[in-house]
């Protein structure tokens, strides 16, 4: 097998805009596979937003942007980057399988965000397909060292006009944190993005087993006396009450100290605002995450609060203090001059954890419809 530094370069995909001239049918049990690893994707508290049509050897991709969170989902950008995640995954996992992929994501009447057409390829394998299995968030800290070599598998990572940025500076990792967690100090004192955010958190080990959406206790590495502090917190009036001692800014600079205790940070930036070029960000995202766990080194996603910010910058919610508006905005600039350009639309912490995620969210079997 050649070696991953020389395999990431070539595409994932086969970029083509007439599908009819293919006309081969791919085996049904093959193509659920390769949906199966697809939906290994990761999606804003496993919300899993997409269901498929099949027809012929063309797979339909169609988003279900209602699933997602209403405040940080404007545009359904969140929901375009997680099937963007799925795009990638379906990629790979077709490559595996000796398949090619043409990918489509134009606009058309079928309301469908991608379209996938697969064809024999003359071999296969891909040296990230086994990480597709192994990638999830991982909340713990992390040692602030990594390898240099790992740093040159992220060098070209790109997809459209969306592409992955890595960054090193101690300075820039610690604004990173210190302005993502902005996002959990407005979810505690601001009464809606309370009830969405404690609204998501599920106890239920079954649920989790059973791939529903949401956020399971386990995976967010707190201590059991602070899981027991979050069913009381479940309760406003009760957050409210600690809020009046400082609680939710006390939370966030914990969190601070956490998200800066990272190797690096990965950033994945936008020039464009369409539909397309979030997918796109979704499949830069996937493919820095996978690379990052081919290398043994942990991950999670640091977005909250750049969504937060848009939902500021395009609405005046009443429910969210000027001060606080002022403070979000300002954070998401923060960010972007930590990073050093515009349009981020997601952030990546990286690094070798202190020790393995207590427990892993895991997906629904694909929705799956066959069309003639």
């Amino acid at each position: 097998m050649e070696k991953l530094s020389e395999m990431l370069v070539v595409p994932n995909s086969v970029a083509r805009s007439d599908f009819h001239e293919i006309i081969r049918m791919i085996d049904r049990s093959r193509l659920e596979r390769i949906l199966h690893h697809g939906t290994k994707a990761p999606s804003g508290d496993n919300t899993q937003p997409w269901r498929f049509a099949v027809k012929g050897d063309t797979v339909y991709v169609y988003a279900l942007p209602e699933l997602d969170n209403p405040i940080l989902n404007i545009e359904a950008r969140g929901t375009m980057i997680a099937i963007g995640a799925l795009v990638e995954n379906i990629s790979i996992a077709a490559q595996e399988d000796g398949l090619d992929t043409a990918i489509d994501l134009s606009h058309g009447e079928d309301d469908a965000v991608a379209r996938v057409h697969f064809d024999e390829r003359d071999r296969s394998g891909h040296p990230l397909f086994h990480t597709i299995e192994k990638r999830h968030t991982n909340r713990n800290p992390y040692h602030q060292i990594i390898q240099p070599s790992f740093f040159e598998h992220l060098r070209d990572i790109h997809e459209g006009d969306a592409r992955a940025l890595l960054v090193t500076d101690r300075h820039a990792i610690e604004t990173i944190a210190h302005s993502s967690v902005l996002m959990e100090e407005a979810a505690l004192r601001t009464k809606k993005l309370h009830r969405s955010f404690f609204d998501s958190i599920f106890w239920d080990e079954n649920k989790n087993e059973n791939g529903e959406a949401g956020m399971y206790i386990k995976t967010m590495e707190l201590p059991p006396p602070v899981q027991l502090l979050f069913r009381a917190l479940n309760f406003w009036p009760v957050t409210a009450t600690l809020n009046r001692i400082g609680f939710a800014r006390g939370a966030a600079l914990g969190n601070s100290a956490l998200y800066a205790r990272t190797g690096a940070c990965i950033a994945v930036i936008l020039t464009g605002t369409t539909q397309e070029d979030f997918i796109n960000a979704g499949r830069c995202m996937e493919r820095a995450w996978l690379t990052t766990t081919a290398e043994g080194l942990a991950a999670q996603p640091l977005a909250g609060l750049l969504y937060l910010a848009e939902y500021v910058r395009r609405t005046n919610d009443p429910d969210i203090a000027s001060q606080l508006r002022k403070r979000i905005l300002a954070a998401q600039e923060s960010i972007e001059q930590a990073v050093g350009s515009k349009g981020v639309v997601m952030i990546l912490r990286i690094g070798l954890p202190h020790r393995p995620a207590s427990a892993r969210t895991k997906r629904r079997a694909p929705h799956i419809t066959y069309e003639q």
